[in-house]
């Protein structure tokens, strides 16, 4: 039998029911922030903190090994106090869906009742994160939130390869973690444009035909699209011409939605981070072509598996997620693993909402 993260709590049959508790710190006193958002998401507001109550049923086998580690560790068993911090991703996977649905309540608040100083909130701003049964018994995750120290490949490369467009590039991923998608859309393209001004990407145009083609791509959107079609080619990249297409297609939808949100009032929703994670996702792969210089590839790549790293920690293990993918996805024996990445990468049309 194949084995998987997680197996053993998503198989489990036993469940019990559980609070999962959280809190996070806002500037501004709300004054209407005590709601239930739905059945099992209730959200409290009291002296500065919001405080976060999930209801829901876990694995019985898992919340018996979090009790009993959390009771050891307390008593100074260091291996206890490691697998502790290792079962509360799972914790923290539970939390993590949630959160989005907050940040829209903050921003809601933030605009409809003038509070200037609120902002978006992250998973580094949860804290007091507790997990206890209708007895009151459970474990408070005092570990959290982590910290991270520095990523040696990204510290090194930065010195010598910092440029306009990987500084656009780095917002967009912080404005992913911070629930900021309006803005990580913004930057993506600022991020790609400023990069065709870095290397003087300009496709070749025939004399003859300058004047019509001038007049043809005055618009700046048909500008942009000409751009990418030339540089997302098979003159630049060695990967299939249908993972190139996946490429363009992304790249020019997230385009269309960022003129939406600066032209015409759109306004992403927290709960849509999807495609801000997956405007990182195709300008990494973007920036990986012959034009690119070495030490820019190897930051990217670098910056690329940092973003990964951050998100694996700060965002947990979502068994939810995995039982759902592996109940709907359909076993291929001759799957290309690069057929695999990109069908991942790409924006389907269901998702295409904008």
């Amino acid at each position: 039998m194949s084995s998987y993260i997680g197996k053993e709590y998503i198989e489990d049959t036993e469940k019990i029911e559980v609070l999962i508790k959280y809190s996070i710190r806002v500037p501004d006193k709300f004054g209407d922030f005590n709601m239930d958002l739905n059945s099992r998401l209730k959200v409290r507001e009291g002296n500065g903190v919001l405080y976060i109550n999930i209801h829901r049923s876990i694995s019985k086998k898992l919340f018996s090994v979090l009790v009993e580690d959390f009771a050891s560790s307390a008593k100074g068993d260091i291996r206890a106090a490691e697998r502790l911090v290792h079962l509360s991703g799972y914790i923290i996977g539970y939390i993590r869906p949630t959160l989005p649905i907050v940040v829209d309540e903050i921003y809601k608040r933030k605009y409809l009742g003038g509070h200037i100083l609120t902002h978006s909130v992250s998973m580094v701003d949860v804290f007091d994160v507790s997990v206890l049964d209708s007895q009151g018994n459970g474990v408070v995750l005092a570990w959290w939130p982590s910290t991270i120290s520095s990523f040696p490949p990204s510290s090194v490369l930065a010195a010598v390869s910092d440029a306009v467009y990987i500084r656009d590039y780095i917002e967009v991923m912080a404005s992913y973690f911070n629930y900021n998608i309006d803005d990580g859309i913004r930057r993506s393209i600022t991020s790609l444009e400023n990069y065709f001004i870095h290397y003087g990407v300009k496709p070749s145009i025939k004399k003859g035909r300058y004047l019509y083609i001038k007049r043809l791509f005055r618009m700046k959107e048909r500008k942009f699209k000409r751009l990418v079609n030339y540089l997302v080619s098979d003159k630049y990249y060695s990967i299939k011409e249908s993972h190139l297409r996946i490429l363009r297609n992304n790249i020019l939808y997230i385009y269309h939605v960022r003129n939406k949100i600066v032209h015409d009032k759109t306004r992403i929703s927290a709960s849509d981070s999807y495609i801000a994670k997956k405007a990182i996702g195709t300008l990494s792969y973007i920036y990986q072509n012959t034009i690119t210089s070495q030490n820019h590839l190897e930051y990217i790549k670098s910056l690329t598996q940092q973003f990964i790293g951050i998100e694996e920690i700060y965002f947990g293990i979502n068994l939810d997620e995995i039982e759902h993918h592996r109940s709907n996805t359909k076993k291929e024996s001759n799957s290309d693993i690069d057929d695999f990445m990109f069908s991942g990468l790409e924006i389907t049309k269901a998702q295409k909402k904008f």
